[in-house]
């Protein structure tokens, strides 16, 4: 079965994520936290996709940010988000995101202490 929408959603969560590291390496963690909030809510639109596909009960609620993450968070997101898009049937994808969900939420973490650290200028 392929799921276009499942497959641009993906896409553009990588794409959402590519920028936000672009940002979040130059300093500017404001963007990239808000890019990296786009790219948490593409993720879990195409998880709801897939799970309706599925016929599985919809995950309800995103990832959230949890401490104890860091820049290179990211990488594990980016490898699940590859490794899901590069599958043949999109049945297949939900166990290919699955090790997205704890670097997605410690990189969100981090970049929202970035941010709270920028405006209180500590």
């Amino acid at each position: 079965m392929q799921l276009a929408g499942v497959r641009r959603q993906l896409g553009e969560a990588r794409a959402a994520l590519v920028d936000s590291v672009a940002h979040a390496t130059h300093g500017a963690c404001d963007p990239a936290y808000r890019a990296a909030l786009r790219s948490r809510n593409l993720l879990f639109h195409a998880a709801r996709g897939l799970a309706a596909a599925r016929g599985e009960e919809l995950p309800e609620m995103p990832v959230v940010g949890i401490p104890g993450g860091g820049l290179d968070d990211h990488r594990a997101v980016l490898a699940a988000i590859d490794a899901a898009l590069v599958v043949t049937d999109d049945r297949t994808m939900v166990d290919a995101l699955a090790p997205a969900r704890t670097p997605c939420a410690r990189y969100l973490g981090w970049l929202r202490d970035e941010v709270g650290r920028a405006l209180t200028g500590r």
